[in-house]
């Protein structure tokens, strides 16, 4: 698969839903009412055509959904292109908003 082929597959591509395991990538985020939150952050890599693919998401346990469910504050897929030092990003969900 070229690279051209795996980023019009990445744009189709649904993001996973299982398989992922917690990474220490120590990053936080300013709530609303501007307290400093951590996050949990979950990665999953596998491969796309022979070209680096990451599941990436993060979680803010103290915000809550409607549902009392940890507000998801970022969730993408990476996919990585090493001979041409370059990636592209899909974001599905980006500063707690769906995109």
């Amino acid at each position: 698969m070229t690279w051209e082929e795996a980023r019009e597959k990445l744009v189709g591509m649904e993001f996973p839903k299982e398989g992922f395991r917690e990474v220490k990538a120590g990053e936080q985020h300013s709530s609303r009412s501007k307290e400093t939150h951590p996050l949990v952050s979950y990665t999953q890599e596998t491969l796309l055509g022979g070209f680096a693919l990451r599941a990436y998401y993060n979680v803010c346990p103290k915000c809550k959904t409607a549902e009392e469910v940890a507000e998801v504050r970022s969730k993408c897929l990476v996919l990585f292109n090493n001979e041409k030092n370059t990636a592209v990003v899909r974001y599905f969900v980006r500063n707690g908003k769906s995109v």
